[in-house]
């Protein structure tokens, strides 16, 4: 997991604790490395960080630039999906406004 900043845009990855252990999800590492692998060899960003507390599991991510992130919002939700999230995850972007995107369409 990288340190540093890496764009501009930054979103959080929220995962419901006890959703992800009924998925078979053991500990965030399982949601952080195939995310920041998929973000990394596309171009478009990375994991910087993440937490937990309160019944979920946060991953922060940064995006490149706000032009890449309809690209990025695609690769997260693939990379999401590949590490088996509950539905319940949300990615959620806090500025230019308060958003929400579900990782299953």
């Amino acid at each position: 997991m990288k340190e540093t900043a890496i764009g501009d845009v930054f979103i959080e990855i929220v995962v419901k604790a006890a959703d992800a252990v009924g998925a078979g999800i053991g500990s965030r590492d399982e949601i952080e490395e195939p995310l920041e692998e998929a973000l990394s060899a596309a171009g478009l960003g990375g994991v910087t960080g993440g937490g937990g507390g309160s019944g979920v599991y946060i991953v922060d991510v940064e995006i490149v630039t706000e032009e890449r992130f309809g690209d990025a919002l695609r690769v997260i939700r693939r990379a999401l999906r590949g590490a088996r999230v509950p539905p319940s995850t949300l990615i959620k972007r806090h500025t230019p406004k308060e958003l929400e995107f579900p990782v299953y369409l």
